[in-house]
């Protein structure tokens, strides 16, 4: 992970990037944000992904951003009620199924926002081929997840998007 601090910060952003980036690759934006809207940011990294070994799975990288926000809550003591979960592209995967399991904890959270979000991995798939496999059923069904969020949600997504529908956003 890598932590930018502001002194005044009134909520702390855990950033969840897409698949072709890495903290490396994102570690400037997220310094810019963190000084630009007066916030911490944390931004985590993948199991598989830059020098973080092991291998990436909707379980895995769900689980660890679920460690990192109670990390932040209770190591950081940063009030839960003001952590707020982002991601961009395949990082909105583990956001919107990290806030559906905080509110079935019945733990207070600050909010989502999703940058080109898709409704599920499965209809990214169908996107680019008509031989969708098994593989792909039962991953990261965001419109399923946020159903059950009743927490803020500000999802933000390009219409000339190339690789996740912006319909997917309106859906």
């Amino acid at each position: 992970c890598i932590l930018y601090t502001c002194r005044y910060a009134r909520h702390t952003l855990i950033y969840c990037h897409g698949n072709s980036a890495d903290l490396g690759t994102v570690a400037d934006e997220m310094h810019n944000l963190a000084h630009l809207l007066q916030v911490n940011v944390l931004a985590m990294e993948y199991r598989g992904y830059g020098l973080h070994p092991g291998k990436p799975s909707e379980e895995t990288i769900s689980s660890d951003l679920l460690s990192v926000f109670h990390y932040v809550s209770r190591v950081m003591r940063f009030p839960s009620d003001r952590i707020i979960l982002v991601g961009h592209s395949i990082g909105t995967g583990p956001c919107c199924k990290v806030a559906a399991q905080l509110e079935r904890d019945k733990v207070a959270f600050g909010g989502v926002i999703l940058q080109s979000a898709f409704t599920s991995i499965l209809d990214v798939a169908k996107q680019w081929t008509s031989a969708v496999t098994v593989l792909f059923a039962d991953r990261w069904e965001n419109l399923k997840e946020l159903k059950n969020v009743r927490s803020p949600l500000l999802l933000i997504h390009g219409k000339q998007d190339k690789l996740i529908s912006y319909e997917m956003s309106i859906e």
